[in-house]
């Protein structure tokens, strides 16, 4: 029975994460085309959550890209892909909150950074689960 709701679980886990890459690829081909979709697949936003998402987004994104910088400097192994993808969840859940505070954003419009904390959640238990699988350190076998 355990193997089942295990196999349950990690099933869960990867079709979130299809579901994310799926949101991804639609966000990006709608905004060629020049319309904006937010998450969770709102088409329109005040402005002043735009700005707010914005910098959180530049913020997550300049902090993976200091992270990354700096374990090449210090001569580390490079993140796996799923390790980044989490890495810029973190931050930019922490963008979010700082711009949240300093820009004065109701608490009821921050309900997205809900949803990235459960599917930070769901990448943090598919890289354990392959760290498990491999029986050896995660950043050994994948250099993406």
């Amino acid at each position: 029975m355990f193997k089942k709701n295990g196999y349950f679980m990690i099933s869960f886990r990867k079709i979130c994460l299809f579901i994310l890459f799926a949101w991804l690829c639609l966000a990006i081909i709608v905004n060629v085309f020049g319309f904006k979709l937010f998450f969770p697949l709102q088409i329109g936003i005040s402005p002043e959550e735009e700005v707010h998402r914005l910098n959180a987004m530049r913020f997550g994104a300049s902090c993976l890209l200091a992270l990354i910088l700096f374990r090449y400097l210090v001569e580390l192994r490079p993140l796996p892909s799923l390790v980044a993808v989490f890495w810029f969840g973190v931050f930019f859940i922490i963008g979010g909150i700082i711009y949240a505070i300093k820009l004065d954003i109701a608490l009821d419009k921050l309900y997205y950074l809900i949803a990235v904390a459960v599917l930070l959640v769901l990448i943090r238990l598919e890289i354990m689960q392959k760290k498990r699988e491999s029986e050896a350190s995660l950043y050994k076998r994948d250099h993406f």
